[in-house]
């Protein structure tokens, strides 16, 4: 068993939409399988546009064919021009009894409605500290200081090793 997504263009109206999805269902029984069930589940706002169209129908179908059947009606599925997306997967009813896609989609207002303030969970949130107590961040300063070195020397000792330096002959001698 299969269950399909189908996502029907929004531009069409409730009528056109329902004749895909009949068209998509003549294509099953055309390639082999049958249809056990087809479900509405509404007309919804995408989360972005495709082919400019910002809404869209969706629906699923709960289809039994092979897999062979399954990869040649994918490729029509992606050719028909009133079909966004499509989306097809493999179904175990006996492993996902609950996992309908009429239970899991597009449910919220119900769920909504039955949620109150007194069944929600408190959530502590702690409040933010007043701008004068907020501790401030060490930053290191932008221009880094030269470690210290172990012994200070001073400009006088440098002067005066700079000039025996001079004094001296650089070249080693040929005798040395």
């Amino acid at each position: 068993m299969y269950e399909i997504f189908c996502m029907v263009s929004g531009d069409l109206t409730q009528d056109e939409a329902s004749r895909t999805i009949d068209e998509i269902k003549q294509k099953v029984t055309a390639a082999g399988g049958s249809v056990d069930d087809a479900i509405a589940l509404g007309k919804q706002r995408l989360a972005y546009p495709i082919r400019h169209t910002r809404f869209g129908y969706y629906y699923a179908l709960y289809v039994t064919m092979g897999a062979a059947e399954t990869t040649a009606l994918r490729r029509e599925l992606e050719r028909h021009a009133s079909l966004l997306r499509t989306f097809v997967r493999r179904f175990d009813v006996a492993v996902n009894k609950k996992a309908r896609a009429e239970d899991l989609v597009f449910k919220r207002a119900p769920m909504a409605e039955a949620v109150t303030a007194a069944a929600r969970p408190e959530r502590h949130v702690p409040a933010a500290a007043p701008f004068e107590e907020q501790k401030s961040i060490p930053t290191e300063p932008l221009v880094q200081k030269e470690p210290a070195m172990a012994g200070a020397v001073s400009a006088e000792e440098i002067d005066k090793k700079l000039d025996e330096l001079l004094e001296s002959d650089l070249l080693p001698s040929e005798n040395a």
